[in-house]
């Protein structure tokens, strides 16, 4: 067991405390500032965790919410009166889902809000564990929990932030080995996707904190590196947009040391970024952040970035469309200084504010704590502590500087624990605000607080008026309420305070609707105006075509041409109605073949003309095959003289007269005594439909027998031998008829020299194979194939 360890860190949960350290005012507010805060909407609260982290106990529980462990400071509970600026009126609706905890510490809490009035929070269970969910207006309620979340104390899913337009949740879940992982939760689809940024620590309260989120479904937030003991942990902030991509965020003045570093608490409908950086003695500055990525340092009553004993220690919570930063900063670094809300405009101006009767008490909150400023910048809320620890929600008019506070019917007005009272987390353009409150037994319950209505801005009006015009008009909108801030749609949207800011007038060039709403300090927002502009411009003359539409006997070049000044023609030839992302009509077009051009005009000032069109149909005499007519085979052995011919079929088309002459060719050339073809007769005369023939003939070349003849090479030599052998004369008598038989024998045996074989080279004929024989027939200029034949020799 550890040691007992001083006030504000005994008060402080151990889930808070894992993450961040601030300074000694910071670790006397994380209780309150994680449990009323941290959970929604990316607020400074979230940032108040201490360095000294440890197991969250049940006792830390006990003495956060009541209970004999608690300190003794808050066992003297009192019932006080509400403050002299406390509830002007409104509506609340308490939220308290199904399955949250019944004892002191549980219960729901409901932070983030968005213009629809739909809720993002976290109910605490009887065992103390976390879980999300989304309620809309009507009611419905739809359970967030990640299936990795933990489900012991002090894990969970925590949604933290809702965009405004309630596409997006975000937030973080501890899991069972208590490591943090960021979330986006998909609205639409119901889909929860882990956030994990590369190089965030992997053990116990370590690891990624999505805080904030814009209607892109862009992600901000930190992650945390090292471990919980090896005192080497570093915070980094980020930005996760929704393909992905991760930039990392470091503020330049940042310190180096263990658990400095870097936070990004929100971001806006643009892009820009607000968080905090721990400087030198780990004192928190804050940071603004532009879409091109310049990062701009300050802090409440500090020159630049340097630390002195009094100087404000500043925690940015919120950004809203225009770049303003709300958030608190501590007069000092002492245990009795107090806490003061503050709002930074884009142009760098502070103004620090408190409601009457936020002061230094002995709550964990000191003084006042803005948690949310709405997306047009009209309205912050958050919670203050009074002298005697008792939290009370609020909400400020930026536009005058009103203060209203506020307090939940049922909030207790007895100091039984260090979370007492009311406290408003965000606010919507609308002015709803979502927060929590604490009753009698220490148990939560969401809400949400609609004022009593103030009187509307001024509806917008429109100049020209609605109507119908023959030409573009720029409209320019006003608003009868002095400094009345006026937003747009032309999409057919309802505006809202996300919606464009009107700053000049608009240009509407074609029929479209112009929605308007206005808002200013003081004053609900105005009734939606709306104008119709009906633009009925001149029409572009239709354009025309040279030559006309028609049947041709030859190809065509086709000139457009427009009657209106200035106009832009283009055109199509595939069959698509043109527009003006169509070819651009430059020069005349060559029509060589049947096809429909369709052409359109443009000018300025004018409506596009009607689609123009004109068929050309393409009609060039000529011959060729009859329709339907194919010409036979024919399949042949080498010399064939029969079987070797067949019919070619020519006639004329498009009205085409004359002399054909025929022409036929053989591909491929055979190896041996190619085929050839000729055609009888040669030419043909054709004379409207009138169908000629001609006799296609081919001739190949058949295979030749081989020449006997007698091997006598050796048999010379032999026969001598004989003759030597056998029949030499005996008598001289016979010389003369042995002389003439040798010479007979040796002639016959030079014949024999002549080769081994006993045949001479005969002849195979065409070589066989298939082979195509092409028709072609020429009229003067005009030719063209009017047969194929297929030839086989065997």
């Amino acid at each position: 067991m550890r040691r007992r360890q001083s006030v504000p860190t005994r008060l402080g949960w151990t889930a808070v405390r894992a993450a961040i350290k601030f300074s000694d005012w910071a670790r006397r507010a994380a209780p309150v500032l994680l449990l009323i805060a941290a959970l929604f909407a990316g607020t400074a609260a979230w940032l108040t965790w201490s360095a000294s982290a440890h197991v969250w106990e049940r006792k830390s529980w006990n003495r956060l919410f009541g209970g004999s462990a608690r300190p003794s400071a808050r066992d003297a509970s009192a019932t006080i009166a509400r403050p002299e600026d406390s509830a002007s009126g409104g509506t609340y609706t308490i939220i308290d889902i199904s399955g949250a905890g019944t004892s002191a510490g549980t219960g729901t809490l409901a932070g983030g809000i968005d213009a629809a009035g739909d809720v993002a929070g976290v109910y605490l269970d009887s065992n103390e564990a976390a879980h999300s969910f989304l309620r809309t207006a009507d009611g419905t309620v739809t359970p967030i929990n990640a299936p990795l979340a933990g489900t012991g104390a002090t894990q969970g899913t925590f949604a933290l932030n809702i965009d405004p337009t309630g596409s997006y949740v975000t937030g973080m879940y501890a899991d069972s080995s208590n490591v943090y992982h960021g979330f986006l939760f998909q609205t639409a689809n119901d889909t929860l996707t882990t956030i994990d940024v590369s190089g965030a620590g992997t053990t116990g309260h370590r690891g990624t904190i999505a805080l904030g989120v814009n209607s892109a479904g862009t992600v901000v937030g930190t992650y945390i590196t090292g471990s919980y003991t090896d005192g080497t942990s570093y915070y980094y902030g980020f930005a996760q947009t929704l393909d992905g991509t991760v930039t990392t965020i470091e503020a330049p003045d940042a310190g180096t040391g263990n658990k400095d570093g870097t936070v990004a608490m929100g971001i806006n409908a643009s892009g820009e970024i607000t968080g905090l950086f721990f400087a030198t003695k780990q004192v928190p500055f804050g940071f603004v952040r532009d879409t091109a990525g310049t990062l701009t340092e300050f802090g409440v009553d500090c020159q630049g970035t340097s630390v002195t004993a009094d100087c404000y220690a500043t925690v940015p919570a919120s950004i809203d469309a225009a770049g303003d930063v709300t958030g608190t900063a501590r007069s000092g670094l002492t245990a009795s200084s107090v806490s003061h809300g503050f709002v930074r405009t884009a142009d760098g101006t502070i103004t620090t504010f408190d409601p009457t009767g936020s002061v230094a008490g002995s709550g964990e909150i000191s003084g006042t704590l803005p948690l949310g400023i709405d997306p047009g910048g009209n309205y912050i809320t958050g919670t203050y502590s009074d002298s005697s620890g008792l939290q009370h929600g609020f909400v400020r008019s930026t536009g005058d500087g009103t203060i209203t506070s506020f307090d939940a019917p049922a909030a207790t007005t007895t100091v039984t624990s260090v979370v007492a009272g009311t406290g408003g987390f965000t606010v919507n353009a609308s002015g709803e605000i979502a927060g929590t409150y604490s009753d009698a037994n220490s148990i939560f319950h969401g809400f949400v607080f609609t004022p009593t209505a103030t009187a509307p801005a001024a509806t917008p009006t429109f100049s020209p008026a609605a109507g119908t015009y023959t030409s573009a008009q720029t409209v320019a909108i006003s608003d009868a309420t002095a400094g009345a801030t006026i937003y747009y749609t032309t999409d057919g949207s309802t505006p809202t305070t996300s919606s464009p800011q009107y700053t000049g007038p608009i240009s509407v060039s074609a029929t479209e609707t112009i929605e308007a709403i206005a808002t200013a300090s003081g004053y609900s927002s105005s009734a939606v105006a709306s104008a119709t502009y009906t633009i009925s411009l001149p029409a572009t003359a239709a354009p025309t075509f040279s030559p006309a539409a028609g049947t041709y006997s030859s190809a065509q070049t086709v000139t457009i041409s427009d009657a209106t000044s200035g106009s832009t023609i283009y055109y199509t030839t595939n069959g698509n109605t043109p527009t003006t992302g169509s070819t651009v009509y430059s020069s005349p077009l060559t029509v060589s073949s049947s096809e429909t051009v369709e052409a359109i005009a443009a000018a300025t000032g004018y409506s596009n003309s009607a689609v123009a069109a004109a068929a050309y149909t393409i009609s060039i005499p000529g011959f060729g095959a009859p329709s339907g007519t194919q010409p036979g085979s024919i399949s042949i052995e080498p010399g064939a003289t029969t079987g070797n011919t067949v019919t070619i079929s020519v006639v004329g088309t498009n009205g085409f007269s004359g002399t054909v002459d025929l022409a036929c060719s053989i591909a491929p050339v055979a190896a041996k005594d190619p085929a050839t073809c000729a055609l009888s007769p040669p030419s043909v005369t054709l004379s409207g439909a009138t169908v000629e023939t001609s006799t296609l003939t081919v001739s190949t070349t058949g295979a030749s027998s081989a020449v006997i003849r007698p091997q006598w090479r050796s048999l010379g030599g032999t026969a001598l031998a004989v003759i030597l052998m056998f029949a030499f004369p005996r008598r001289r008598r016979n010389w003369l008829a042995m002389l003439i038989l040798l010479a007979i024998g040796a002639s016959i045996g030079i014949a024999g020299c002549g080769g081994n074989s006993s045949n001479s080279s005969g002849n195979s004929g065409t070589t066989s194979g298939t082979y195509t024989i092409t028709v072609t027939g020429t009229s003067g200029s005009t030719s063209a194939t009017v047969a194929t034949v297929t030839l086989t020799v065997k």
